[in-house]
């Protein structure tokens, strides 16, 4: 400021040069955040396909198993079955 209390050119380009970095880095951040939220919908929906095909591929298993697995000549279970 001057002698007169008013703001000099000077320091009024200043605050104007930091009004428009500040407002050009919040839209950086502001799009760095969209970007990572959209990776974060992403990774949760690849967790839920994985997921899903563990308990797919466990189900498999199992029937496979179950199906491959030969009688015992009694007809009852082999020891330490179930």
């Amino acid at each position: 400021m001057n002698a007169g209390g008013k703001m000099s050119f000077d320091n009024h380009s200043a605050i104007d040069d930091y009004i428009r970095r500040s407002a050009a880095e919040r839209r950086a951040l502001e799009e760095a955040i969209t970007q990572a939220r959209a990776r974060l919908a992403r990774a949760h929906e690849l967790e839920r396909r994985l997921a899903e095909f563990e308990q797919r591929l466990g189900e498999y298993v199992v029937s496979a198993y179950t199906r491959s697995e030969p009688e015992s000549p009694t007809g009852k279970p082999h020891e330490g079955a179930g």
